[in-house]
């Protein structure tokens, strides 16, 4: 299934991405979805996941890609509001050594 139920907030000069479901599998549209709003309009992200219940290795590699991309263009990523399930795959994957994660998407908005 190549689709994820997103709320897109822009607050300031800070784009928050609020995904809600399981982030796996193909999601190249959704993926396309983000970066066609970050490259209209160049400014840092927060991805909340306070409604992510699930993240496969394969949906790491798409947040990954995002971060990438959001450093071409000069802005940043952050992670906020991580449910425990989801902390933990991305501490092994290694995600949270690259990304900044924050307990709450307040806290993640003013790391910018």
């Amino acid at each position: 299934m190549d689709f994820l139920e997103t709320e897109f907030v822009e607050q300031g000069k800070v784009l928050i991405i609020r995904p809600n479901g399981s982030i796996e599998g193909y999601l190249s549209d959704w993926l396309d979805d983000v970066e066609k709003r970050v490259e209209a309009q160049p400014r840092n992200v927060v991805l909340n996941l306070s409604n992510v219940d699930f993240i496969s290795s394969r949906g790491m590699g798409i947040i990954f890609h995002l971060h990438k991309k959001l450093n071409s263009l000069g802005c940043k990523l952050h992670l906020a509001e991580l449910q425990e399930n989801v902390a933990e795959a991305m501490d092994i994957g290694g995600i949270t050594d690259v990304i900044e994660a924050f307990e709450s998407e307040a806290q993640a908005i003013s790391g910018l």
